[in-house]
């Protein structure tokens, strides 16, 4: 059987983050369904097939985040019904590809035998390589784990990596996805901010100066609550991203408490995003969105 995804993850909205940290280790991304990923593909969708159809019957393997509420909200409670009747249907096999993962400890669920195992996420790390050795039994192909696997990936990683980077010394096209996705940062950091500030009744102003020049440069400068997000893309060049970065700053009566400096970067899969200045770490903008709102929750939050 043809599956569209290796890995389906099901979760809470609040534990969206540790998602995206599961996405980001595993890598290859388009063989992973998470809805914080995956809004704008079934946004024109009738929600309840698409994600019935994913859960059942597109994923090869499931990963479910419970805790307490898991199942009483809107979409879980959809997941979580699909989920339970293929658990049903495979477990009798001893050979389920769902893996529930507990974040809390709120009691199993009644339909769960007794003796099943649930794995705890006290190190992400290990569950990241359980996931692969069970989706590589599985039949997936997504996520290697051998030896020989990874190396195969890392030499042609290499080669990727020596060819993007002639391309950022002189290169229109690239430097012109650069600035093309530095708009796009700035815009869905600016309509995250503004949705949540509207539904929590936080006072929200936008300060956004617009520069005069010959590049056109995504810049954003707003008050949410009583902090203020400072974006500006720093690319000097038309046709070269050298030495350009995007710099984000959270900061309180002048007092920086965050700041993010990330570069431009498209994978050999040609999916466009940022990476720390140190090339580790890559992340979509709607990734970088997530963890900049994820660390401002925390400052707010720390601030009562």
């Amino acid at each position: 059987m043809e599956y569209k995804y290796d890995l389906a993850i099901s979760l809470l909205d609040e534990d969206a983050q540790i998602g995206w940290e599961i996405v980001n280790k595993l890598g290859n991304p388009e063989k992973i369904f998470f809805y914080k990923k995956d809004v704008d593909e079934i946004t024109f969708t009738n929600g309840v097939n698409a994600f019935c159809d994913i859960f059942s019957v597109q994923a090869r393997f499931i990963l479910v985040l419970y805790r307490e509420n898991y199942g009483n909200t809107d979409w879980t409670a959809i997941e979580y019904s699909v989920i339970q009747e293929r658990f049903k249907k495979t477990i009798k096999t001893n050979n389920s590809p769902i893996l529930f993962c507990k974040l809390d400890n709120s009691p199993n669920p009644t339909w769960l035998p007794e003796t099943y195992i649930y794995f705890k996420i006290s190190q992400l790390d290990k569950l990241i390589r359980l996931l692969r050795k069970r989706i590589t039994d599985f039949g997936g192909v997504s996520f290697p784990q051998t030896a020989e696997e990874r190396l195969k990936i890392s030499i042609a990683k290499k080669k990727y990596e020596e060819t993007f980077q002639n391309k950022v010394s002189h290169c229109q096209e690239v430097a012109d996805e650069a600035r093309t996705e530095a708009a796009n940062l700035k815009d869905k950091l600016f309509k995250k901010l503004e949705k949540v500030a509207s539904e929590n009744s936080l006072n929200f102003r936008d300060n956004t100066e617009h520069f005069s020049s010959n590049i056109p440069i995504a810049t954003l400068s707003v008050n949410f609550g009583s902090i203020s997000i400072f974006l500006k893309d720093n690319q000097m060049a038309t046709n070269s991203i050298e030495g350009a970065f995007v710099e984000i700053i959270i900061h309180k009566n002048q007092n920086v408490l965050k700041k993010y400096k990330k570069k431009f970067y498209i994978t050999s899969n040609n999916i466009y995003g940022w990476r720390n200045i140190d090339n580790n770490d890559f992340v979509t903008s709607e990734i970088f969105v997530e963890i900049i709102f994820q660390d401002l929750v925390n400052i707010i939050s720390n601030s009562y």
